[in-house]
């Protein structure tokens, strides 16, 4: 999930430019304003998602999160390159709808289990895989196939996010509705 949340973010953000000079035939100047759009949405995401933590909790902070992603990326599958518009609303719906999956999903994990500094750490691990290997696969895709791939990869990223997230939330329910079992040593008696 986490690899899926960083990855997406610099994918989508690194290869918007791209995209849209090569596929959509945008000038250089529109392409890399959108580009500056979608990294200021990020930042003021960003900066409200600290205001935003006081009053939601981290799951809904992360179904938010994930509705504008995938709502974001769904219309900019269906309708992109019909007008400019649907570029620009749709990557700033997605730069604020990221820019705060991979802190939310942090606090949100706190919530389940204590997150210890070697937990910790494996989450950055997969947060850095992410965003080492997205990028470099959705460019090869792009290149190789078609022009949509940037949309169509972060797309397919976000449902697995969405099944990922859903998938974690049942075994959670599952795990809180054992009873749980206390052992005792023999010896004690």
């Amino acid at each position: 999930f986490m690899a899926c949340c960083s990855g997406l973010e610099i994918t989508f953000g690194g290869l918007i430019f791209t995209y849209s000079v090569e596929h959509l035939g945008w000038d250089t100047d529109n392409a890399a304003y959108l580009t500056f759009a979608y990294w200021m949405c990020v930042a003021a995401g960003r900066g409200s998602g600290v205001i935003l933590v006081r009053f939601l909790r981290p799951r809904n902070i992360v179904v938010l999160d994930l509705i504008g992603t995938c709502t974001a990326l769904a219309i900019m599958a269906t309708c992109s390159g019909k007008h400019p518009a649907v570029e620009w609303a749709c990557s700033c719906l997605l730069g604020v709808s990221v820019s705060t999956l991979v802190a939310s999903t942090l606090n949100l994990a706190y919530t389940y289990v204590h997150l210890s500094g070697r937990l910790a750490s494996i989450f950055m691990c997969c947060n850095y895989a992410g965003i080492m290997v997205f990028p470099g696969l959705t460019g090869a895709m792009f290149r190789r196939f078609h022009g949509m791939c940037f949309v169509f990869v972060p797309l397919a990223t976000a449902i697995l996010m969405v099944l990922i997230f859903v998938a974690i939330r049942i075994l959670h329910s599952r795990d809180s509705r054992r009873p749980s079992v206390i052992v005792t040593d023999a010896s004690e008696d």
